[in-house]
C-alpha cells in the first residue's frame, strides 16, 4: 500500500504525506510530495507555499515466505512387483526485506508569495509532472 495522505492542520496549513513501494527511490518519493503539495496549494484557491517541515526516510519492512514442501512419485513395474518412489522434499521460508520510501511535508499556502523561499505551484506542477512523463 502506498500513496498520498493528508492532514489539515490550519487554514492553510497541511502536512502531505507519499509512502512508496520498495521499487520507488527515494528522490522520486521527495519530489511526488512536492508535485502533490503544488497540487493541494492550487486545489485550496493559493498560488504560492512554503515547506516549513520536511522529513524523508526508508521505513525497513520484513516479510517471511512460507516454507514449502513438495512431493514426486514414480511407479516402475515389472513381472512381480511395482515399485512405488516418493520424494518429499522441504524447503524453509526465506526472510525478504525491502526498503519503502516515506517522504513529508507541513507547508503552507499564500495567495501571494511570502518570503524569498516559496514554491509557485503552478511552475512545481508543471516541472515535476514533465520531468517524470505525467502529462
Amino acid at each position: 500500500m502506498g500513496g498520498f495522505y493528508e492532514t489539515r492542520i490550519d487554514e492553510n496549513v497541511y502536512r502531505v504525506s507519499f509512502r512508496g513501494n520498495a521499487y520507488t527511490s527515494l528522490d522520486k518519493a521527495t519530489y511526488f510530495t512536492l508535485l502533490r503539495c503544488a497540487e493541494l496549494t492550487l486545489e485550496k484557491g493559493y498560488n504560492h507555499f512554503l515547506v516549513i517541515d520536511e522529513e524523508q526516510y526508508f521505513k525497513e519492512v520484513t516479510s517471511k515466505m512460507p516454507d514449502r514442501t513438495t512431493y514426486s512419485a514414480r511407479v516402475r513395474e515389472s513381472a512381480d512387483r511395482i515399485r512405488l518412489k516418493v520424494t518429499v522434499k522441504n524447503y524453509p521460508g526465506q526472510e525478504i526485506t525491502t526498503y519503502k520510501p516515506r517522504s513529508s511535508n507541513t507547508i503552507m499556502m499564500f495567495e501571494y508569495p511570502p518570503a524569498d523561499e516559496y514554491f509557485d505551484a503552478r511552475y512545481v506542477v508543471r516541472t515535476i509532472k514533465s520531468d517524470y512523463d505525467l502529462f
